[in-house]
């Protein structure tokens, strides 16, 4: 059984270490040891789930024989663990949890009685505690827990949760995390050689870029930092991402500035519950609702055309290409019986998904599957290719062939959140992606080589904020790079000076939802929301100068 444990912890070590041409990292020789005392069983199996830090939402696995009433499990050590004990396999609720470093630990356990448990030895256990409840102390901030009962509180008019959430609630969240985040570096520059401190890297390096990573990682102490796997996993991870991280300004640095404001004159009211939107010839826009209406507006928001798709739900994208042929993109769901903690269940999932192709009056032109897919999110044509990404099990994106439906390429390692994984072309064919689960935005070459990331999770300007973003881009024709980041709604514009928010624009949706975006040839960019209908922001006055000063 312990072979099962530590050929998952060796696999987790070699799969997290990003050049798999460099040495592979190893745990050390050192152990961690759980062994235990048992009332109510005498005979049988204990069961084990450790949390991987390093792989959010993995457990690694093992079980150990329970004989006489006795159990002793011991592993090779990596870093500190979330643990998870039960004697019943299927059974998650009826168990014990605690954390354990590199240490024995003892458990005394009435199998009948699990609250009553004692745990002897870990001390990393204890640790964590005491530095959890003096973080509370140090990153509380006065009247946020009121706050947000009132917030949470269904009976409250929308409007009031609303204003409480903006004025008290979202911004003393910023303050806390703020808070908790210098409270734990502080902790690791006083404590260069703990395990704790280890224990800590991780949930401060999650969604943050390789200059910040580095920096935490140099208050360590060298001789430690070396006898350290997690640590060396860590390294490996920051030279790869060295490798296409980009400074924005440097990288836009021939991109002259230019400020974007809110048109006011646009009528787009009616224009609601677009689910995605598209750009076509002769400065048209083109939108599909979720329940598969195509609308074709114009520049100012007057209603050209419309029509029906076949399906009438689940519509997630559409792209349109140089003839004005509309390619509508569907998820079918299934249900399906699946097994849950043991039991059997009927569960709503994702079955085929599909792509129809319209004239620009309606009529269907031609239909091909989109294989691979679980559910399409966004979609763009480039050239003879009908681009698609995919949001769940695997995001990636894939290009197929438009007359065919024949999956010719895919760009993977993405990290698509909330059910959306947007991304644009360029002019020079290059994919800029959303990768809003990273909090980057991330550039492939036309062929799909890795090109560069920007961004990383944060309240600046220049970062993402909430719990995912970017959830859309789109390039301009200047090559400046526009951001859409929802609850707060920022639009941002990239170009040689960083990021500049356009004005007047706020909140499109409420939690996390899509924003979906296009631009038409003049630059000028639409924005959906399901409550607002479509708005337009154009180049701001006095642009044009900000832009000839460059």
């Amino acid at each position: 059984m312990k072979k099962q444990y530590l050929i998952l912890l060796l696999s987790v070590v070699v799969m997290a270490a990003c050049n798999p041409s460099k040495k592979k990292e190893t745990s050390t020789n050192e152990k961690f040891v759980i062994s235990g005392e048992i009332t109510g069983k005498s005979e049988g199996m204990v069961y084990f789930s450790f949390y991987n830090e390093l792989k959010k939402g993995e457990w690694l696995r093992d079980s150990a024989r329970i004989e006489n009433g006795k159990f002793s499990y011991e592993a090779d050590y990596f870093m500190p663990r979330r643990t998870n004990v039960r004697f019943d396999k299927t059974n998650y609720r009826k168990s014990i949890e605690f954390y354990i470093g590199k240490e024995k630990v003892n458990m005394k356990v009435d199998v009948n009685n699990l609250k009553a448990t004692v745990i002897e030895g870990s001390q990393f256990d204890k640790d964590l505690k005491t530095f959890n409840k003096q973080m509370a102390e140090y990153s509380f901030v006065p009247g946020l827990e009121e706050a947000v009962k009132k917030f949470r509180d269904q009976n409250r008019p929308e409007a009031e949760r609303h204003e409480i959430r903006n004025k008290f609630v979202d911004p003393g969240e910023v303050i806390k995390k703020k808070k908790e985040e210098e409270f734990k570096i502080k902790y690791i520059q006083e404590h260069p050689a703990s395990e704790l401190s280890v224990f800590l890297v991780p949930g401060l390096l999650d969604r943050k870029n390789a200059a910040y990573a580095e920096g935490i990682l140099n208050n360590f102490e060298p001789d430690f930092r070396k006898t350290q796997p997690a640590l060396k996993v860590i390294e490996g991870r920051i030279a790869s991402k060295k490798e296409t991280d980009v400074d924005v300004k440097t990288y836009l640095a021939d991109v002259p500035d230019i400020a974007y404001q809110l048109d006011k004159s646009f009528k787009g009211k009616h224009l609601g519950n677009l689910a995605y939107l598209a750009s076509m010839k002769n400065d048209r826009i083109c939108g599909v609702t979720s329940d598969g209406k195509v609308v074709i507006f114009d520049t100012k928001g007057k209603i050209l055309g419309e029509f029906a798709t076949t399906y009438k739900q689940d519509v997630t994208s559409i792209a349109a290409d140089e003839n004005d042929n509309i390619y509508v993109n569907f998820f079918v769901k299934i249900k399906k019986k699946v097994k849950v903690r043991g039991r059997m269940m009927e569960r709503h999932t994702y079955g085929e998904s599909l792509c129809i192709v319209y004239d620009i009056k309606g009529n269907k032109l031609r239909e091909f599957p989109l294989k691979g897919f679980t559910r399409p999110s966004g979609a763009k044509i480039r050239g003879k290719q009908l681009l698609v990404s995919n949001c769940y099990d695997n995001p990636k994106i894939c290009i197929f062939d438009r007359e065919t439906g024949k999956l010719l390429k895919e760009i993977e390692g993405l990290r698509a959140c909330c059910g959306i994984l947007d991304f644009d072309i360029n002019e020079k064919g290059e994919f800029i992606v959303g990768n809003l689960g990273a909090f980057r935005v991330t550039g492939y070459s036309p062929e799909g080589k890795h090109k560069f990331d920007f961004g990383q999770r944060g309240q600046s300007i220049d970062e993402f904020v909430g719990c995912c973003n970017p959830v859309s881009v789109a390039s301009l024709s200047t090559g400046a790079i526009v951001t859409v980041e929802k609850t707060p709604t920022r639009i941002k514009v990239y170009s040689k000076s960083g990021a500049r928010l356009v004005d007047g624009v706020y909140e499109l949706v409420k939690g996390c939802l899509h924003i979906p975006i296009a631009v038409d040839s003049k630059d000028n960019i639409y924005l959906a929301s399901p409550e607002k209908g479509v708005v337009k922001c154009v180049a701001a006055q006095g642009a044009k100068e900000l832009a000839s000063a460059n």
